[in-house]
């Protein structure tokens, strides 16, 4: 049952965004969020199955499905958001364009880097659990390589959320330097008129 509302959210969500021009790249990010929402929903309805919930209960499957959520689809909307109504509200446009698609690419490649492997090393590990068998020790070991790999991901992830925290410094510092620079001026301007009546 969950197959069906995701998909038609992606449907519904893609065919009104289709033809829209990005507005400096914010609309990459919705439609990003839009794409791991549907995926981590794909990914839940997977687990509904009790032959797949087997492999996947108690593994890295679980923490993938919630980093989808979680840095795919409500930050990266919050992100697109702040980069679509901060200038309006600022009256001024980000210092640095260019940072917002590298933002984008580091947030999009590094949540995908740190979900998607950890769906794989859940299901690796639990088609190990499944085996008597095997180790616990050696079950741990085979996902390391996978761990390693969603490590870069959230490096990603970081490096990006730098870039937005450097852009909306300078937007703020360039909007209350305007605020100072406007309120000198106006207090010149209110006290020359005087001088020249006298």
């Amino acid at each position: 049952m969950i197959v069906v509302p995701s998909l038609t959210v992606s449907i519904i969500t893609f065919l009104t965004t289709s033809g829209v021009g990005c507005h400096r790249g914010t609309l990459l990010y919705f439609k990003f969020a839009v794409g791991s929402f549907v995926l981590s929903g794909l990914m839940l309805s997977a687990t509904g199955s009790p032959e797949v919930a087997r492999v996947t209960d108690f593994t890295w499957y679980g923490p993938a499905q919630n980093y989808l959520r979680l840095y795919g689809f409500f930050t990266m909307t919050m992100f697109g958001a702040a980069y679509y109504i901060l200038p309006r509200v600022a009256g001024r446009e980000f210092k640095w364009p260019g940072l917002l698609k590298a933002h984008f690419l580091c947030g999009s490649i590094g949540t995908l880097l740190l979900a998607l492997p950890l769906a794989a090393a859940g299901v690796v590990q639990g088609f190990k659990l499944l085996d008597p068998n095997i180790a616990f020790v050696d079950v741990s070991k085979s996902t390391l390589m996978f761990l390693r790999v969603g490590t870069l991901g959230e490096l990603l992830i970081a490096l990006g959320a730098l870039m937005f925290l450097l852009n909306v410094v300078a937007l703020m510092a360039g909007y209350y330097c305007a605020v100072l620079s406007t309120a000198r001026k106006d207090m010149t301007t209110v006290l020359e008129p005087s001088e020249a009546k006298a």
